[in-house]
């Protein structure tokens, strides 16, 4: 087993983690965040092992920058900030 002690301060980020994702999916925000371009796969980095990737709109990179540019919901706001900023 590979693990690190648990304290108090990895539970509440854990919490404050679970708690923008569990608020989005409750907003109904269920925004695709498909990463850099991977040219070596011809898709998206996150979406490389993706079984859907084929059924995907081709512009989801473009539609990620788009909606995260300037999110005007809260859930979104959030999640914008824990996925790392619109990247």
């Amino acid at each position: 087993w590979v693990g690190y002690p648990v304290d108090e301060t990895r539970l509440a980020r854990l919490r404050e983690v679970l708690a923008v994702i569990v608020d989005g999916i409750e907003a109904g925000m269920f925004v695709a965040r498909p990463g850099a371009d991977n040219a070596f796969y011809g898709t998206h980095a996150n979406c490389a092992y993706c079984e859907f990737d084929r059924i995907c709109p081709r512009a989801r990179g473009d539609q990620w920058a788009a909606k995260t540019a300037a999110p005007t919901e809260e859930a979104l706001a959030a999640y914008v900030e824990l996925a790392g900023g619109a990247a």
